[in-house]
């Protein structure tokens, strides 16, 4: 622990002052009243020590990978208090007796028989969630998964790491380390002057110590505004980018259900590239020529609905992110999933998930259990599992893909 004198969490009548201060236009992320929605604004610690002295709150925290330090704390909306409590990370052992090890240092989420499975592609068993583990762990990849679970009646103690998920998904969107959690004053500490290079506090959850490194320039802290007041989650793929003529940073893009996402000034789009991580795209341009290059584009994100028909969303936070599965294939898609019906006449199979895939014979990987179309619609409605990687015909809906390589196998 920091070796720096440390005082509770209740405020001081000079802190508030300062929360005030922090709290004026030149805090806003996005434009102010007069330049369009803002979504957050930027607070200080004051500000962080009174919302959380004034009653449970719902804190989204960002992590920088590999640390214990957060990159970004946002306070969420009081309407999210009941929403589920979420991890993201990346699972780092084979799982053991009914529970993962994660990156966040070493952070265990337990399941049992009454948790739920997917993969990208759908539901899975649990079986089916750990043999995917594992064969990802096999071949050195360590595979994201979120895991989530009911908000508690009250917050959780600190020192208590217990997490029971009630759903696991395996995500390669939820690589980065992140914790949507309650608390209260109890999670909370804040240093009095802090020595050089120790953090100016800690919030304690899940039996962490998260460091908050504001004064360093490391952490930033937020607060949502009532304009992001009931956010839904979003995520596909991207089919059109349309910039607005007098700004090209702002614009629609369409995904494949035909959503249409309105990125405004207030518009966060999240960048990586501090991670090394040169598939994230951070503006609409760099979405254009990606499409344009050939390459599949994968939006996902949180925004307010806008309208229903046609439905509109206007982002709060989106990420844009080349879906390439880091195959070394250029505009190629990595599929795997269950054969749902199988077309032999027309060449195509259809996934649990309802993607359509063309598949000529010639790219079936012979090593497989099914050579060819008819021996797969031979084997249905036993379960037949298809991986291979694809180009995109069509975002859909359906998704249409056509096969570069295909890989057909009976599960036992």
């Amino acid at each position: 622990m920091p070796s720096s004198s440390r005082r509770p969490v209740a405020a001081a009548a000079v802190a508030l002052a300062l929360a005030f201060a922090a709290c004026d236009g030149d805090g806003i992320n996005g434009p102010g009243p007069n330049g369009g929605l803002t979504f957050s604004r930027t607070i200080g610690l004051p500000d962080l020590e009174n919302t959380i002295t004034s009653g449970p709150a719902r804190l989204e925290i960002e992590l920088i990978p590999g640390s214990l330090t957060s990159r970004e704390v946002e306070v969420q909306r009081p309407t999210e208090l009941t929403d589920e409590e979420e991890i993201e990370s990346r699972i780092v052992q084979p799982p053991s007796a009914g529970t993962l090890v994660l990156a966040i240092d070493g952070l265990e989420v337990q399941f049992n028989s009454s948790t739920e499975f997917r993969g990208e592609d759908g539901d899975l068993t649990m079986t089916e969630f750990l043999d995917r583990v594992n064969a990802a762990l096999s071949n050195g990849e360590q595979p994201a998964v979120e895991a989530k679970r009911p908000a508690p009646s009250e917050p959780q103690d600190p020192t208590d790491a217990t997490f029971l998920a009630t759903r696991l998904e395996l995500d390669d969107e939820s690589g980065e380390p992140e914790i949507e959690i309650n608390v209260d004053t109890d999670n909370l500490e804040l240093f009095d002057a802090p020595a050089a290079g120790e953090p100016d506090g800690v919030i304690r959850v899940l039996g962490l110590e998260i460091e908050l490194r504001v004064s360093e320039g490391i952490t930033e802290l937020e607060e949502e505004t009532e304009e992001a007041e009931g956010g839904i989650e979003f995520e596909g793929l991207v089919s059109s980018v349309d910039p607005d003529p007098d700004d090209p940073t702002i614009g629609t893009v369409t995904l494949g259900d035909e959503t249409v996402i309105r990125i405004v000034l207030g518009t966060e789009i999240e960048d990586d590239s501090d991670d090394g991580d040169d598939e994230h795209l951070t503006s609409l341009a760099e979405v254009q020529t990606a499409l344009d290059d050939g390459f599949i584009v994968e939006a996902d994100g949180e925004g307010v609905l806008e309208s229903a028909d046609p439905r509109t969303l206007v982002a709060i936070e989106v990420e844009f992110e080349i879906e390439d599965d880091e195959d070394g294939i250029p505009g190629a898609l990595q599929f795997e999933s269950t054969v749902a019906s199988v077309d032999v006449g027309g060449g195509t199979i259809t996934l649990a998930d309802d993607r359509i895939v063309r598949i000529a014979e010639i790219v079936i990987d012979d090593t497989g259990d099914l050579l060819t179309l008819q021996e797969v619609a031979d084997a249905l409605p036993g379960p037949v599992r298809v991986e291979g990687h694809a180009t995109v015909e069509s975002v859909g809906p359906p998704a249409v893909l056509v096969a570069l390589d295909a890989k057909f196998e009976v599960d036992d």
